[in-house]
Parts: structure tokens; sequence; C-alpha cells
């Protein structure tokens, strides 16, 4: 934002005042409190619309990390992928995948 002068400043903000009573006293209490509601510039998105873009972002970014570390496939298909290479011996596995009851995770 560019500097400007405490006179200049006073000065735009008395011709807005002067500009938004005459809107005011032109359109009425009920036509400035519709426009009030709809908010924002013609283009500019609501915050539910950008609420909603961020929601489907973060779930496309989801997606996109579950397919980059399963390759697309299901838990069902890597939990078979798992179960035949440690059957074949590619993978061997010292560490039980699930800790027995009561035995702390340290």
């Amino acid at each position: 934002m560019r500097y400007v002068s405490p006179e200049l400043h006073q000065k735009r903000a008395e011709a807005g005042r002067k500009g938004g009573y005459a809107t005011f006293f032109k359109h009425g209490r009920e036509q400035m409190r519709d426009w009030a509601k709809m908010g924002g510039r013609p283009g500019n998105i609501t915050l539910a619309e950008a609420r909603d873009r961020q929601s489907s972002l973060e779930q496309k970014e989801i997606e996109i990390r579950r397919n980059r570390l399963t390759a697309g496939n299901s838990l069902r298909t890597l939990t078979g992928m798992l179960k035949i290479k440690i059957k074949e011996g590619e993978l061997a596995v010292n560490v039980p995948l699930r800790s027995p009851e009561g035995a702390s995770r340290c």
C-alpha cells in the first residue's frame, strides 16, 4: 500500500462518507441491507465458496498422498501382497505386526 498523507487521507474519507450517505438516501435502507448481505465485489467468492474450495483441495491432496503410498491399491490388496511376500521369504519379519495385549510400545 502506498503512503498517503494524512490530509489526503482525510479528504478521501470525507468523500467516501458523503458518497455513502448519498447512496443511502437514493436507494434506501432495505437496498443497502440487501447489498451488504451479498457482500464483496461481484468477482469475489463468498466465504462458503472459499471453504468448499479449500476442503475440496484438501480432499484432492489426501487422495494424491493415498495413491502415492498405496499405488492405488486397496488395503485388502496391500495386505494380501504383504502376506505373499512374507510367505515367499522376500520379506523377513522379526517384529509382530500387532503387539500383545498389555505390552507397552516404548
